[in-house]
């Protein structure tokens, strides 16, 4: 369990650093343009809120996550 939960940090921090970089991920160029994902630029700060992102990558790890829970248990 502990080993899954380091994978999934790495994977987290790695698709951070993706999107840091602004490096397109492969099979996935829709990641972080998607509606309601903001980018505010003021004088020489960028700010940058994935909002709908977030929210679909956290729909999809908790199905994924809940799925995964129930077939361990049976």
């Amino acid at each position: 369990m502990m080993r899954l939960i380091v994978l999934l940090i790495l994977f987290i921090v790695g698709i951070g650093f993706f999107l840091h970089t602004k490096t397109q991920i492969p099979y996935f160029p829709w990641i972080g343009h998607l509606p309601g994902d903001l980018v505010i630029h003021k004088g020489g700060v960028n700010v940058y809120l994935p909002l709908t992102t977030s929210l679909i990558v956290s729909v999809v790890l908790s199905l994924l996550f809940s799925k995964w829970s129930r077939s361990s248990h049976d």
